[in-house]
């Protein structure tokens, strides 16, 4: 199925549309109600330290992705999983505040925000990571290719044909 370029203009500007009304409708509303810390303040403060060793464990992690200790980042990935995984339920429990117009919220959107670069620079280093093994496999593979039985080849994997294979059973005459 194709798209019209004047019907993706079209959704475009129906998109943008909608997204314009939305704003609207957010500015129009009333402001919101601080919401009270004593209501979630053990699940605040968990949240918060798991934000704080989340940061912690990712910035390891990222360093050793620098010095290209893979050992160390093969280490960290079990914890990493159940770190965001628990942050990741435990959002919904502090999602009012965080959202909130409370002063003791700066401190965490701060850590989010933190967490949000140290997690771009780890995909980044790890996308890094996952390059450079594909240039290997496809370098091995091409070595492999160079080597088999289909020919001789020189050093820039060309046929060389002065050196054709020959069968390597010894020729008798009858």
């Amino acid at each position: 199925m194709t798209i019209s370029p004047r019907a993706a203009i079209s959704r475009l500007g129906q998109r943008l549309r909608q997204l314009n009304e939305s704003r609207r409708s957010r500015k129009e509303d009333p402001p919101r109600e601080p919401v009270p810390l004593d209501e979630n303040l053990e699940a605040i403060q968990e949240f918060e330290g798991l934000l704080d060793e989340t940061i912690a464990l990712i910035d390891l992690e990222n360093r050793a992705l620098e010095a290209g200790e893979t050992a160390r980042v093969a280490m960290y990935f079990k914890r990493k999983e159940e770190l965001l995984g628990l942050l990741s339920l435990r959002e919904g429990a502090v999602a009012a505040f965080i959202r909130g117009e409370h002063p003791d919220n700066y401190a965490i959107k701060e850590k989010l925000r933190l967490l949000s670069g140290e997690l771009k620079t780890n995909a980044n280093l790890l996308s890094g990571v996952a390059s450079a093994s594909h240039t290997i496999l496809a370098e091995v593979d091409r070595i492999r290719k160079r080597q088999s039985l289909e020919g001789v080849y020189d050093k820039d994997g060309l046929l060389r044909k002065d050196l054709q294979s020959r069968d390597p059973r010894p020729i008798k005459k009858i």
